[in-house]
C-alpha cells in the first residue's frame, strides 16, 4: 500500500510524456549530421510517444476520442520505430508494415472505443507482434550491427513485450470472470513504470547504436587504404598481430603472403599514374572476389600488397597464392597493359613477432621475382605431393656434421609422413604414440646436437637449449590440444615439418654451424635460395 501513495499514475503519465517529448525534440535538433542513422525518424518516434501519454493523461477530462487519438499516437510510435531500424540498416523506408500498423489500431479503436478490455485484447496483440518483428531483425542482424546499443534495445523490447503481455493476460482472465479489465492500481504503477524503464534503455540504446556505427566507420576510414578500399598497414599490423597471439594460444594456424605487381613502374612511367591508379582498383577488385570473408587484405605501400589468412595451413595458402595469380591475369583481360604478380607465402610460428612473419615472406617474393615473376614462392623448400605440401630436404638444412644431418633427415621424414596423413582419418591413440615417438626422437637428437655444440660454440649452448626446451614444450602443448579435439592434426604435423625441422634446422642450426668450416658463402647461399621456387607454385 505504501508504493501505492508514493506512485501516482497520472503524475507517472505526465513524467512519460515530458521524458519522451524532451528527448525526442532536443535529438531531432541536435543530431543533424547523422540523421542518416535513422535518429530522425527516432525522434518523430519519441515525439508520438509524449503526445500519446500527454492524450491518455487528458482522457479522463475530455473523453473517449482523446483515447482515439492517443492510440493512434502509440501506433505512430511503434512505426517510426520500425522505420528507425529499417533507415539504420540500410534498407531504406517501407510504409508497408508501419501502415498496417496503423490502419489496423486506428480501426479497431475506432470500433472498439467504448469497449476498453476488447480493445486492449486486440492492440496488445498487435503492437506485441511488432515488437517481435523488431526483435527478429534486430537479433539477425546482430553480429553486423558494432558495439553493445543494440542490446540494450533488445533489452528494452524484451521488458516491452513483457509489459503488454502482463496486460493481455491480464484483460483476458478479466473478460472471462466480469466482463471487464479489473487490475489493482499497484498492478498500473509498476507496468508503467516498466515502460518508462523500457523507453530510457530504447533511447539510450538507440542513440549509443547509432554513435558506435559513426565509430566504427570512422575507424574503417582511418585503417582503409584510400585509392583502392582495402585495409592499410596499421590494421594488417593489428590483424598480423592478433593472428600470432592466437596461434601462440591456441595453435591456431595462420598464413601470410606478400603480393607485388610486377613491372608496375613501367605502366605509371608510359600511361600515367591515373592509369596506374585504374590498374590497382582492378586487380585489388578481382583479389577480393577470389578471397574468403575472414581474409584480410591490405595495402602495404605502392603496388605491394598483404593477404593475412587466417586459419590457414601451408596447403590452403598455396592454393590461395595460384588463385590469386589467375585472378591477376584475369583482371587485365581486354586492357591494353599485362600486369602479373609475385607473391610470397609464409607460415605463421610460434616464436614469431609481425616482423619476423613479414621479413620472411618477403623474402621469398624476393625469391620469386628472382626466379622469373608471375609466380607464388614459399619461404622454404616444399614439394607437392597428391595434394599435400611436404617440406623437401635441402642443402640449406646441411649442417655438415654427419650424425646431426642423419638425424634432422629422419626428423622430416617423420613430420612429412605426418603431414601427408593428416587429413586422413585415424586412431588417435595410434596418433598420439607416434607423436610421442617424435618427441623423443627430438630429445636424443638435442641431446647429441648439444654435446656437438658444447664442443664447438660452447657460448652458444645456453641460447641453443633453450630453442630445444621451447620446441618440446610447445609439440607437448600441441598434443594435448589434438588429444582434447581442440586442434586438426594437421596443425601439429606443419609445426614439427616447417617450424622445428625447416626454421629451426636452416635457421638457427644452419646459422651456428655455418660459421665454421662448414660455412658457404653468400653467393651459394643465394642459389640455393632460389631453387625453392622450383618446387613451390
Amino acid at each position: 500500500m505504501l508504493l501505492n501513495h508514493m506512485i501516482n499514475i497520472p503524475t507517472v503519465f505526465i513524467l512519460i510524456s515530458i521524458l519522451s517529448l524532451t528527448l525526442g525534440v532536443a535529438i531531432r535538433i541536435s543530431q543533424t549530421t547523422e540523421l542518416k542513422w535513422g535518429l530522425q525518424e527516432f525522434s518523430y518516434a519519441l515525439i508520438a510517444h509524449g503526445t500519446a501519454y500527454g492524450l491518455f493523461t487528458l482522457a479522463p477530462r475530455f473523453g473517449h476520442w482523446t483515447i482515439w487519438f492517443a492510440e493512434l499516437a502509440i501506433a505512430l510510435f511503434f512505426s517510426f520505430v520500425v522505420q528507425a531500424f529499417e533507415v539504420f540498416q540500410d534498407k531504406g523506408k517501407h510504409w508497408g508494415i508501419p501502415g498496417l500498423l496503423v490502419g489496423s489500431i486506428v480501426l479497431i479503436t475506432f470500433i472498439l472505443l467504448d469497449q476498453q478490455t476488447v480493445r486492449i485484447m486486440c492492440n496488445s496483440l498487435i503492437l506485441m507482434a511488432t515488437e517481435a518483428l523488431i526483435f527478429q531483425r534486430l537479433w539477425q542482424r546482430r553480429s553486423r550491427t558494432p558495439g553493445r546499443g543494440q542490446y540494450l534495445i533488445l533489452a528494452a523490447i524484451v521488458l516491452n513485450m513483457a509489459t503488454l503481455l502482463y496486460r493481455e493476460l491480464t484483460a483476458i482472465l478479466s473478460f472471462e470472470t466480469s466482463g471487464e479489465m479489473v487490475i489493482s492500481e499497484l498492478s498500473q504503477a509498476l507496468l508503467y513504470m516498466a515502460t518508462l524503464v523500457g523507453l530510457t534503455l530504447l533511447t539510450v540504446g538507440f542513440l549509443l547504436m547509432a554513435k558506435e556505427r559513426t565509430e566504427y566507420l570512422n575507424q574503417q576510414m582511418i585503417l582503409s587504404d584510400k585509392l583502392t578500399g582495402v585495409w592499410n598497414r596499421r590494421k594488417l599490423e593489428e590483424v598480423g598481430e592478433g593472428e600470432i597471439q592466437r596461434l601462440v594460444r591456441h595453435g591456431t594456424l595462420a598464413s601470410l603472403l606478400i603480393l607485388d605487381l610486377d613491372d608496375f613502374k613501367a605502366i605509371n612511367d608510359t600511361m600515367g599514374h591515373a592509369t596506374g591508379d585504374t590498374v590497382l582498383q582492378a586487380v585489388t577488385k578481382s583479389w577480393r572476389a577470389t578471397l574468403r570473408e575472414t581474409d584480410v587484405l591490405g595495402r602495404w605501400g605502392g603496388e605491394e600488397f598483404v593477404v593475412i589468412l587466417p586459419g590457414t595451413g601451408v596447403n590452403d595458402a598455396i592454393l590461395v597464392a595460384e588463385s590469386l595469380l589467375e585472378a591477376t591475369r584475369t583482371a587485365n583481360r581486354g586492357t591494353p597493359h599485362h600486369i602479373t604478380v609475385s607473391i610470397g607465402i609464409s607460415l605463421c610460428l610460434s616464436r614469431d613477432s609481425w616482423k619476423s612473419w613479414l621479413d620472411r615472406a618477403d623474402a621469398a617474393l624476393y625469391r620469386a621475382k628472382a626466379a622469373g615473376k608471375n609466380r607464388a614462392c614459399h619461404d622454404i623448400p616444399i614439394q607437392w605431393e597428391d595434394g599435400v605440401s611436404l617440406v623437401h630436404w635441402s642443402p640449406l638444412f646441411e649442417t655438415g656434421i654427419a650424425e646431426l644431418d642423419a638425424d634432422h633427415r629422419r626428423l622430416l621424414e617423420k613430420a612429412n609422413q605426418l603431414l601427408a596423413n593428416a587429413r586422413k582419418s585415424g586412431d588417435k591413440a595410434t596418433i598420439t604414440l607416434d607423436l610421442n615417438e617424435i618427441a623423443l626422437d627430438m630429445r636424443h637428437h638435442f641431446s647429441r646436437e648439444e654435446a656437438v655444440i658444447s664442443d664447438m660454440y660452447p657460448h652458444e649452448l645456453k641460447k641453443h637449449r633453450s630453442e630445444h626446451t621451447a620446441l618440446l614444450a610447445r609439440l607437448h602443448f600441441l598434443t594435448e590440444r589434438f588429444q582434447r579435439n581442440s586442434l586438426p592434426l594437421e596443425a601439429i604435423a606443419q609445426f614439427l615439418a616447417f617450424e622445428m625441422c625447416a626454421h629451426h634446422t636452416a635457421g638457427s642450426d644452419g646459422f651456428l654451424f655455418s660459421q665454421g668450416a662448414h660455412s658457404r658463402t653468400p653467393d651459394q647461399t643465394e642459389a640455393l635460395a632460389l631453387d625453392i621456387c622450383e618446387s613451390t607454385v
